[in-house]
């Protein structure tokens, strides 16, 4: 493997699906993709299809993305989206909504992290004006705060 590897993120092809994605990504010589996960549109045969793409491109799976924080209980559908994609994948970006409060969201970024150990995934914290976590500072805090609660799956 390359040293220096070149990954195709999913947010590069918006308007593409992820067996699109991964095409892009092998046409275009990358050694790796990300893909973007909507759990109502991520089925079994899906999952098959993206694996079966996968093997024959030589891609490695770098990330899946993007799973938001949003109000409430823990979203039970995109765990199993994410889970069904992420058998080989190596990370996924973990990005905080507009919720102003940091306790949903160290509780939620460590319902991913455990969610995602068995996996041998990890989970990255990414930050942006867009969100509540805007600087790097921010999601330090929560990572070091994250509430690490017992496997909901």
């Amino acid at each position: 493997m390359a040293a220096n590897r070149i990954s195709l993120a999913s947010g590069v092809v918006p308007e593409f699906g992820p067996l699109e994605t991964i095409s892009a990504a092998a046409g275009g010589g990358f050694d790796a993709v990300g893909l973007w996960i909507e759990p109502p549109a991520w089925t079994p045969q899906l999952t098959q299809e993206v694996k079966s793409r996968l093997s024959g491109s030589g891609l490695e799976l770098l990330d899946v993305e993007v799973v938001w924080l949003k109000p409430g209980p823990a979203d039970r559908a995109h765990f199993r989206a994410s889970t069904s994609a992420w058998s080989s994948a190596r990370r996924m970006c973990w990005w905080s909504a507009r919720i102003p409060t940091w306790a949903p969201t160290r509780r939620n970024f460590g319902n991913w992290c455990v969610h995602a150990e068995p996996a041998g995934m990890r989970v990255s914290l990414e930050f942006g004006l867009f969100t509540e976590i805007k600087a790097i500072g921010q999601a330090l805090a929560v990572i070091a705060a994250a509430i690490i609660p017992p496997p909901l799956c």
